[in-house]
């Protein structure tokens, strides 16, 4: 869980670039 949370926060710090590349990632799927 702790890791969990860890990983939403560097989401948050890289929203921009990170939201872009989890899109490109979910598209690829």
């Amino acid at each position: 869980m702790h890791k969990d949370d860890d990983h939403n926060d560097k989401h948050i710090q890289t929203n921009g670039k990170k939201s872009i590349i989890e899109e490109q990632e979910e598209i690829k799927k």
